[in-house]
C-alpha cells in the first residue's frame, strides 16, 4: 500500500514540474506586461434625467468631452490585442449638487486583465439649473437714412422674448436684439428678423445651450417726412392801461419737426405754452415748452424755447409849435395868410411806450389847416396835428387857428 502511494505522489511531482515547465516556457514567449491607456473616454451614468423634483439641471460640459488615462496589466499578447475603446470608463451621477461635482471613475478591462486608473481618479463637471427669464427685444438699424426724413424709434412683435437655458448663461444676457435694414428706405419698414443675444460688453452670446422663443421677432421702423416751420410765442392775459407789451421774442424761432404725411401737410407753424401777461410790469424772461400736435414730434432735443416778453410804461412828450409851423393846405397862389396872433404857440403832446416816445421827434408832428372852406377876410379853422411816428395817442391844446385869408394885390 505504501508503494502505491508513493507513485502516485511521484505522478503528482512530475505533472507539477511539467506544468511549472510548460510555464516558464510561455512566460519566456508571453511574459506579463503593462500598457499605458491614454484619453480613455468615460461615460456618465444618469445624465439625461438631471432633476430635483420638477426643476430641471444641466451638465455644462459636453457629456463625451471626459477622458482618463488607464494602465492595464496582463500577457503581453492579450495586450497587444486591446485598445481604448475596449476599456470601459464609467462614473455614476448618483447625486448632485449645483456647481461643481466630483464622480469616481471605473474601469473594466477585457479578459479579466488588472485595469487601473492612474490619472486622478475623480472627474470635476459642473451642473447648473435650468431657468427661463423674459428679455425686451431691442430693434436696431443698419444702413443710412434717406435724406428729409425721420427714423422714429424701432419696436417688434412680439416685444420681448424668452430666454431659458443654464443659470450662468442666462444670466449673462444683456440685451436681444433685433436688426433691420434702412439703408435709402422712405417708408414704415417691417422685416421678420432673428434674435441675437448679447452680454454687458456687447459680445454675441453662443446659444448652444440655450433655447429662444421666439427665435424672430417682427421689427419695424416708422420712417416720417420731415420740415422746418416757424414758432411763434402765445400770450394770455392783459396788461393794466399804463403797460404795453412791445416786443416778443424766443431764442428758438424754427424747429425741424416729423409726422405723417397727413399731419405734416396740415402744420404752417407752431405755438409755445401762453405767456401769462397779466398786470405785469416789468419784462418777462421765462422758457414755455412747443405745444406739438398728436403725432408730431421735433427732431433733436429742443423742445423748449426762452420766451422774452418786453412790458413798457406808457408815457407823454410835449411839442411846442408856433404859427409859423402849421402848414396850409388847398391855398391859392393869389391869397397870403396873415395870423390873427402872431405869437400865437401850439402844444402837441404824443402819447406812447417809453421806447416809442424817446425816438419820437419834433419833426415827426405835422399840424395842417385845410383852407379849402376858407373865406376872404377872417377865419377860423380846424387844426389838424399827424405824425408819422408809431404812437398810441397824439393831442393839441389848440383846437382853431385864426387868421385873415387876404388876396395879393396886383402890381401895376
Amino acid at each position: 500500500m505504501k508503494i502505491k502511494n508513493d507513485k502516485i505522489i511521484i505522478h503528482i511531482i512530475c505533472i507539477l514540474v511539467a506544468v511549472g515547465l510548460w510555464a516558464l516556457v510561455m512566460i519566456d514567449k508571453n511574459p506579463l506586461s503593462d500598457k499605458t491607456f491614454y484619453r480613455v473616454p468615460v461615460t456618465i451614468k444618469n445624465i439625461e434625467a438631471l432633476t430635483k423634483g420638477s426643476t430641471p439641471y444641466m451638465l455644462m460640459e459636453n457629456k463625451d468631452s471626459f477622458s482618463v488615462t488607464v494602465k492595464l496589466s496582463g500577457l503581453l499578447n492579450d495586450l497587444l490585442k486591446v485598445q481604448a475603446k475596449d476599456i470601459k470608463a464609467t462614473a455614476e451621477m448618483t447625486s448632485f449638487d449645483e456647481g461643481l461635482n466630483s464622480l469616481l471613475v471605473t474601469v473594466e478591462a477585457p479578459n479579466d486583465m488588472k485595469a487601473e486608473v492612474i490619472s486622478s481618479k475623480y472627474i470635476t463637471c459642473r451642473i447648473e439649473q435650468i431657468v427661463s427669464v423674459p428679455v425686451t427685444v431691442i430693434v436696431q438699424y443698419k444702413g443710412s437714412q434717406a435724406a428729409g426724413f425721420h427714423l422714429k424709434y424701432g419696436y417688434s412683435s412680439p416685444d420681448s422674448v424668452i430666454v431659458k437655458g443654464p443659470r450662468s448663461i442666462v444670466n449673462s444676457v444683456s440685451s436681444a436684439v433685433a436688426v433691420v435694414d434702412i439703408d435709402g428706405k422712405q417708408e414704415n419698414i417691417i422685416q421678420n428678423k432673428p434674435v441675437v443675444l448679447y452680454d454687458n460688453t456687447d459680445n454675441e452670446i453662443d446659444t448652444s445651450l440655450l433655447t429662444i422663443s421666439p427665435s424672430s421677432v417682427e421689427a419695424r421702423y416708422d420712417i416720417l417726412p420731415t420740415k422746418t416751420v416757424a414758432v411763434k410765442p402765445a400770450v394770455t392775459g392783459e396788461l393794466s392801461d399804463e403797460y404795453r407789451l412791445t416786443d416778443l421774442k424766443l431764442d428758438l424761432s424754427s424747429v425741424t419737426i416729423a409726422a405723417p404725411k397727413e399731419i405734416l401737410d396740415t402744420i404752417v407753424e407752431l405755438e409755445t405754452e401762453p405767456v401769462d401777461i397779466t398786470d405785469a410790469d416789468y419784462n418777462l424772461v421765462i422758457e414755455k415748452k412747443i405745444v406739438l400736435p398728436k403725432g408730431v414730434e421735433i427732431l433733436g432735443k429742443a423742445n423748449k424755447t426762452i420766451v422774452t416778453a418786453t412790458i413798457e410804461k406808457v408815457i407823454e412828450k410835449e411839442f411846442i409849435f408856433d404859427f409859423n409851423d402849421v402848414e396850409f393846405a388847398n391855398k391859392g397862389d393869389d391869397f397870403v395868410i396873415v395870423p390873427v396872433d402872431d405869437e400865437q404857440q401850439i402844444t402837441v403832446t404824443i402819447r406812447a411806450a417809453e421806447s416809442i416816445i424817446n425816438k419820437a421827434l419834433r419833426s415827426d408832428v405835422k399840424l395842417i389847416v385845410d383852407l379849402i372852406d376858407a373865406v376872404d377876410g377872417l377865419n377860423q379853422i380846424a387844426l389838424n396835428v399827424m405824425t408819422t411816428a408809431d404812437i398810441e395817442e397824439i393831442s393839441s391844446d389848440t383846437e382853431y387857428i385864426a387868421f385873415n385869408l387876404e388876396k395879393t394885390k396886383e402890381e401895376e
